[in-house]
């Protein structure tokens, strides 16, 4: 059925059925826990790192692994750095690269224990790898390895009760990244870095290795049948390189309407659902761009960008853009986005920024890479499901909150 959602030009299409939404042969688990996590500006959740202080972490689905500032992962006699071997065993660096931002984190990873708050019940993590920060540097575009610029990075040690605002102390004291997703790259290790994926009942096998994300209710970590009622399900690919990880999930994104001057055909690749920003990525493999008016130069532009209201270069833009789950022939998931009418609260992608990709996708072997961005959240639920291998949507039903 489609569902449209009042308000805005965003649509959800969710398959009847077909060989591609079978759901894999797996037992789903009777416990979860939900946390309230607010979604404006950005999905958070405070957490104890070690007994330290609580300290709001955004919920990233578009990462893997928590990155903190140093000061706030607490000292305990459990906690205790990672060895060489232990780095390279789990594919991790001293520092993670968060590429649409070109932001750079370094510092050590140290084993501490993890308390998540706001939950329906106490939920633990007894052992976790984070990255304790003490340095915030830049990549350039496509950089994914030192040396990176570090310049502007704080002198340590770093006072936090007397940091000026806006100032690289104080943004060394407000970072929280807790990050969730999987297949996120060579810099962010595995699922052993997964804090969703580690509470003390999915190490004891009594709760689904996995997590339910929605607008409405917040995060559900775990999930039992009731809760997944509804859903759709995308199985995924296994890692070849790494047994007991998934790929990211494969689907086709096409461009129609106005200032389209030579539509592209439809474009296959990897798709993310990234709850990490507000702003809609969509890179092209080298010749697949299509062609614009306004022209978008090859290095990347906006295809529509949007404040109260939507424009390209100053003209109106009209532009659709269209994310279809596993491709055209039998989707499970289609998500539709156009800029007008646009609401500026947060619920419509504020840009869609479209760009030919210049150095090597995150998949070499595919044409294109999407990041919807967290609005999608504004038209289906979304699920990860690391026990059985698959992503899920289920169409958005806004609570009196949410409205």
């Amino acid at each position: 059925m489609r569902l449209f959602v009042t308000g805005m030009c965003v649509a959800v299409l969710v398959a009847a059925g077909g060989a591609v939404a079978q759901e894999r042969n797996c037992k789903v688990l009777s416990q979860s826990i939900t946390f309230h996590a607010r979604p404006h500006p950005d999905f958070t959740l405070p957490v104890r790192l070690g007994g330290a202080p609580a300290h709001l972490l955004q919920i990233d689905t578009g990462s893997t692994g928590i990155v903190v500032g140093y000061m706030h992962v607490g000292k305990t006699p459990a906690q205790r750095p990672l060895t060489k071997a232990e780095l390279g065993q789990l594919g991790l660096q001293e520092y993670i690269v968060y590429s649409s931002s070109g932001n750079v984190r370094m510092g050590h990873w140290v084993y501490t224990s993890l308390e998540l708050l706001n939950g329906t019940q106490p939920a633990f993590v007894d052992h976790i790898p984070v990255l304790a920060v003490d340095k915030l540097c830049k990549a350039k575009p496509g950089q994914l390895t030192e040396p990176f610029d570090c310049s502007a990075s704080p002198k340590l040690p770093v006072d936090c009760q007397n940091a000026a605002k806006g100032s690289p102390a104080m943004d060394l004291c407000n970072l929280g990244m807790m990050g969730v997703g999987f297949d996120r790259g060579t810099s962010m290790g595995t699922s052993a870095v997964n804090p969703f994926l580690h509470l003390r009942q999915m190490e004891a096998h009594t709760m689904q290795r996995g997590y339910v994300i929605t607008i409405g209710r917040g995060v559900t970590l775990g999930m039992t049948p009731p809760e997944i009622a509804g859903f759709r399900f995308l199985p995924l690919a296994p890692n070849p390189k790494a047994p007991g990880e998934w790929l990211e999930a494969h689907g086709c994104i096409a461009i129609t309407g106005g200032g389209i001057v030579e539509p592209g055909k439809q474009v296959c690749g990897d798709i993310l659902m990234d709850t990490g920003v507000d702003t809609m990525f969509v890179s092209y493999g080298p010749g697949l761009l299509p062609a614009f008016n306004p022209p978008i130069p090859g290095s990347g532009g906006n295809l529509w960008t949007c404040v109260n209201t939507c424009s390209v270069n100053g003209n109106a833009a009209s532009a659709g853009v269209t994310v279809t789950w596993p491709g055209p022939g039998e989707p499970i998931f289609t998500y539709g986005v156009t800029p007008v009418p646009f609401r500026a609260d947060g619920k419509n992608p504020t840009a869609v920024h479209v760009r030919n990709a210049t150095s090597a996708l995150t998949n070499p072997s595919e044409n294109v890479f999407v990041n919807t961005s967290r609005q999608l959240l504004y038209t289906a639920d979304y699920l990860f499901d690391a026990s059985c291998g698959r992503i899920g949507f289920r169409p958005f039903q806004p609570s009196p909150r949410t409205k």
